[in-house]
């Protein structure tokens, strides 16, 4: 993350579509060097296989492939879920 390992949870950005806006989540580290993303705001048609992109600001912080997500429907991504 911005030249640093992401080591406790962060506020940012996140992009998971080439096109689309990019919303604010928090991520955070896991112990098998992943990262869990919540949305602070439901997202729709979140699939394992895609990027997720995450920024502050213009600035790239780095990012990676979904590999898995949970949620209560494929419709949305709710606060309370995860991806990772």
């Amino acid at each position: 993350m911005d030249g640093q390992p992401l080591t406790a949870p962060r506020e940012c950005l996140v992009q998971i579509r080439a096109h689309a806006l990019a919303r604010p989540a928090t991520i955070t580290p896991t112990a098998d060097r992943q990262v869990r993303v919540r949305f602070h705001e439901p997202q729709r048609a979140i699939t394992p296989g895609q990027a997720a992109v995450f920024y502050t600001g213009d600035q790239l912080l780095g990012g990676g492939r979904i590999t898995r997500f949970t949620a209560a429907d494929n419709d949305g991504l709710h606060p309370e879920d995860d991806l990772r």
